[in-house]
């Protein structure tokens, strides 16, 4: 997809001519206007109907498949497209971006909406994380886009739980000829997103480390010029602290870690050639 723009002067000019002369000359005038459409590219298209499809491999399980659809929702910020994942969705950025909105201005993709950390799968905190720059196309190699700190609490199969995590997205490169399952894009971008958390609670009255300050999510993402998103690979890891020695044993996972990987597999996009 090429995001364009039209001079609404053209267009006044176009309209008037129109009513006014014949239909050689009108056809004249939008063959010129044609000509003063501005092309652009762009790493992530978002027109109503675009729809990418991705083959995910998540652990151990056999692969899946998701879809991502840009969907018509008058609900969405002022600017902002939203994406619809389907249903049964396994891969992370799936996720993520399907329970957010997007937008590009200038040269950045920006992000509003939140994740989820299954630090227990049956009950995953979800973290409201605001606005985040995703990439920027004018940012070097290692420039941090946004940085994001948030506190909540949330119970979880009886704990109490404050989580307090610092997300950061960060420019990671570019590259030419990016293959991704036998598909060549001419130029990509890529970028992360870096979740450290620390997970306190209360016991008997007093305040308890559960997990020390970590990184406890790595999400590494490449955007194919004209398509979108074309790869992630998403690594969960996080160890608590044991606590069995005081005979505490805590409702959920001790440890963990999980690795998804999503890949492009189809997408048709609105795109010119021009």
């Amino acid at each position: 997809m090429k995001k364009y723009t039209y001079f609404l002067s053209l267009i006044i000019a176009s309209t008037f001519l129109i009513s006014c002369d014949g239909k050689d000359e009108a056809n004249e005038i939008l063959e010129d206007f044609e000509d003063q459409i501005i092309f652009v590219d762009t790493y992530f298209s978002f027109f109503v109907d675009d729809t990418w499809r991705y083959n995910v491999a998540v652990d151990a399980m056999p692969a899946t498949k998701d879809t991502l659809t840009v969907v018509n929702d008058q609900n969405a910020p002022s600017g902002f497209a939203k994406l619809e994942a389907s249903p049964s969705s396994t891969g992370f950025m799936t996720g993520l971006l399907g329970n957010g909105f997007i937008k590009v201005e200038d040269s950045q993709l920006i992000y509003q909406g939140s994740l989820s950390l299954p630090i227990d799968p049956d009950n995953p905190i979800d973290i409201n994380i605001g606005e985040v720059i995703v990439y920027d196309e004018e940012m070097p190699e290692g420039t941090i886009l946004s940085t994001v700190e948030q506190s909540i609490t949330q119970d979880v199969n009886g704990f109490p739980l404050t989580v307090d995590i610092i997300a950061t997205s960060r420019q990671t490169g570019t590259s030419t000829n990016y293959t991704v399952n036998s598909q060549i894009f001419d130029k990509a971008i890529h970028s992360s997103l870096v979740v450290t958390a620390t997970i306190s609670t209360e016991i008997l009255g007093l305040p308890i480390i559960l997990l020390n300050p970590q990184e406890v999510l790595l999400v590494e993402n490449t955007f194919g010029i004209n398509v979108g998103l074309v790869s992630s690979t998403a690594t969960l890891d996080y160890e608590f602290v044991d606590l069995t020695p005081f005979g505490i044993t805590l409702p959920f996972p001790p440890t963990a870690t999980s690795v998804s990987i999503q890949e492009i597999d189809s997408y048709e996009v609105t795109a010119d050639d021009n």
